[in-house]
């Protein structure tokens, strides 16, 4: 079938090409749209959280995620001269459509107001730099703003810087590697002009997801970095793939067709396990997660459709010059041979001492993933945004004049069911009662409640209480204190027919670590076994399918373990550059295992090929594992490579939940391609022998043409 695809595609060259042209130029364009339309809602839809955040936006106008927080430099006030203050706010932010000025947190020599307005966050956050003026030109400067859409406004540009920088590291990196690997010739461009291909693509897809479903703020980055690694991996492999057919059968149809039956499928194999992982993302119920399996899953795909339609293109026009290259070990075929003696004795080392291999690589594998067994997750960290920020600073000044808490607080909000029902005694108590309670808790700073606006709304249905902690929201204290909240909650003695949620950033990402921990089991699960289905349908080994995932779990606990353990400690994270944490992000391990499973049974696919190939050809285990390291050990460990040094463009950043994501993938590719790929997974088929290609429809006689190994000429 991909070889009458590439038939199809390279009779008409410059239009595949054109059309190519065409979407990375429409890409290009939709970047900048794609920026405004962006966001960081941790909102999970149903939960309680989201019930009370609902109410205080439709009948209190405290719309959490289009809310400001503006620090007023004040020393010590009276009630009277905070209540002329907030009225004088009031004038100053009137200007903005619909702003509306919340309760007062007072604090040493500064206080707090919340300005809220009716937009959403992508809206409130364009909206930052005209309260910032209105500020600077009143009586009330000096004056600081904060909150989520001033923090969104200030990142943006980091992002984007950061995204530039992660692109150059990457693109020199894949340069030199590229080099290293094809040589110095036209060649070099393929995978280049691919990758170009790719991630301006995806851009295009995510901008027209968009407008449909959500789109977090770390998409492009995530998007062109993944995407530029494997749209280089997959064409590196097929040019390697295409010179070895084009040495035997000449520059032309015929290579073009044999390398895309036989490179080709393990490319699409392979785009496929990346894209099961990712997929399944989308499936989660939270905004936030199921943009990054949307985006996600639009990378792969796009790779694969360049790698099979734009590669050949462009190599049936370079022809004869994709064979040549002035420097670079293909330039003298005698590189190539010693480089498959050494991976070849690596394979024949590997595979003698395959049952303390398989255990030595195997206990490796177990202590780097112990770390996992006291993982902390948070929603987010208000500490970890770059101090040069004018939002971060401003939190700095509410750290250490008020506590983090009084950015953030957790409000508690009472339905008496009807207009009016809240301003009955027995509601006001029971809020009073509750209140009390919970004053005494050693996490609570300030608890605001009153008789009257703005605790309670107009219609006097609904009663609110603003409970401010200590800490942060995502601090572990902050996360207990809710649950305890909530239990108080759950027992307060509240009037027939009142009800009560509770709301706020929080009580949010609280429901958020929920829903990402109840995720997390059955989306490996589910990984796991359609992944199986995928491998297994490639190469009709129960052995091989199963053992490859078995791996692939091994490898992303380990990955995730050493992750944790980096980012916790001090040393590490300093000598990395990156912000140090007790708690990983917790969108970070479920975005890494999906990727991982995908990225990891990347590089086993190659290798598994390779395996396969050989069993068909009769060799025994250990002789079809010592040949598929031979012929794929030097293109796979570049392609792995290049893959390290595109997430690790995110690693390279200021924002501390891409940093440990990119850190992360880095791992998880590093280890894979040396620890599993390199000693677990030889010395696991060589132990099992030629049970590990059973059933026989495994070593079926493979088509002609194909006799060769996953991109590279078999060592023999």
């Amino acid at each position: 079938m991909l070889a009458r695809v590439t038939a199809a595609v390279v009779r008409r060259p410059l239009v595949v090409i054109g059309v190519w042209v065409a979407v990375a130029l429409a890409g290009l364009v939709s970047a900048s749209p794609l920026q405004a339309m962006l966001s960081t809602s941790l909102q999970v839809p149903g939960s309680s959280s989201a019930i009370a955040n609902a109410a205080l936006s439709a009948h209190f106008g405290d719309n959490q995620e289009g809310s400001f927080t503006v620090v007023l430099h004040r020393n010590a006030i009276t009630a009277a001269q905070r209540t002329a203050l907030r009225h004088e706010l009031e004038a100053v932010v009137a200007p903005l459509p619909g702003a509306t000025v919340s309760p007062a947190t007072p604090g040493q020599g500064v206080v707090v107001e919340q300005v809220s307005t009716p937009d959403d966050l992508n809206a409130a956050a364009k909206l930052t730099p005209q309260l910032r003026h209105l500020l600077a030109a009143s009586t009330l400067a000096p004056a600081e703003v904060t909150g989520p859409p001033a923090i969104q406004y200030d990142v943006g540009p980091v992002l984007a810087h950061d995204l530039a920088v992660g692109e150059l590291v990457a693109a020199l990196a894949a340069l030199l590697l590229l080099a290293f690997t094809l040589g110095v010739g036209w060649s070099l461009l393929v995978p280049l002009l691919a990758a170009a291909a790719t991630t301006s693509g995806a851009l295009l897809a995510c901008y027209g997801l968009a407008h449909v479903v959500l789109m977090v703020l770390y998409v492009p980055n995530v998007v062109q970095l993944i995407g530029f690694g494997l749209a280089v991996d997959y064409s590196l492999l097929i040019v390697q793939r295409y010179r070895r057919e084009a040495a035997v059968l000449g520059p032309g149809p015929e290579a073009l067709a044999a390398t895309m039956s036989s490179a080709g499928r393990t490319v699409a194999t392979s785009g496929a396990a990346v894209a099961v992982g990712l997929s399944l993302l989308a499936l989660v119920p939270v905004p936030f997660l199921r943009s990054l399996g949307v985006a996600g899953l639009v990378v792969p795909v796009v790779a694969v459709l360049a790698a099979l339609s734009l590669v050949p293109c462009l190599l049936s026009l370079l022809g004869p010059a994709a064979l040549r290259s002035r420097v670079g070990y293909l330039a003298d075929p005698s590189d190539l041979s010693r480089s498959a003696r050494r991976w070849a004795g690596l394979g024949r080392r590997v595979t003698a001492r395959a049952g303390l291999v398989a255990l030595g690589a195997s206990a490796l594998l177990a202590l780097l993933a112990w770390p996992i067994v006291g993982l902390e997750l948070t929603p987010g960290s208000l500490t970890s945004l770059p101090p040069s920020l004018p939002s971060a600073q401003a939190l700095g000044t509410l750290e250490s004049h008020v506590g983090l808490g009084a950015l953030t607080p957790i409000q508690v909000v009472f339905d008496a069911g009807q207009p009016g029902a809240a301003r009955r005694p027995a509601v006001a108590a029971a809020a009073l009662r509750f209140a009390t309670t919970l004053l005494g808790d050693p996490e609570v700073g300030i608890i605001l409640l009153g008789p009257g606006a703005p605790y309670v709304d107009p219609t006097g249905q609904w009663r609110r209480v603003l409970v401010v902690a200590r800490d942060q929201f995502g601090a572990p204290a902050t996360q207990a204190l809710v649950h305890r909240l909530r239990a108080e909650l759950a027992t307060t003695a509240l009037p027939r027919g009142v009800t009560a949620s509770s709301g706020g950033a929080p009580a949010q990402g609280v429901d958020f670590l929920q829903a990402v921990r109840a995720a997390l089991p059955w989306l490996v699960g589910v990984a796991m076994v359609v992944t199986a289905l995928v491998l297994f349908a490639a190469y009709r080994s129960v052995a091989l399918a199963l053992g490859a995932v078995l791996l692939t779990c091994a490898s992303v606990a380990a990955s995730m373990g050493l992750l944790s353990f980096v980012v916790a400690n001090p040393t590490s994270a300093r000598l990395l550059g990156i912000h140090q944490s007790a708690q990983l992000e917790a969108w970070v391990p479920l975005f890494c295992v999906a990727v991982l499973f995908g990225l990891s049974m990347d590089y086993e696919v190659f290798l598994v090929a390779a395996m396969v190939e050989g069993a068909r050809r009769g060799e025994e285990a250990r002789t079809a594992v010592i040949g598929a390291m031979a012929s794929t050990g030097r293109v796979v460990t570049a392609a792995a490579a290049i893959m390290a040094a595109a997430v690790a463009g995110l690693a390279l950043g200021q924002i501390a939940g891409l940093q440990q994501v990119g850190l992360g993938l880095c791992i998880g590719v590093l280890l894979d391609v040396t620890v599993v790929r390199g000693l677990l997974l030889p010395s696991a088929v060589t132990l099992l022998g030629r049970r590990a290609f059973w059933p026989a429809d495994a070593l079926r006689p493979a088509p002609e043409g194909t006799g060769r190994s996953n991109g590279v000429a078999s060592p023999t």
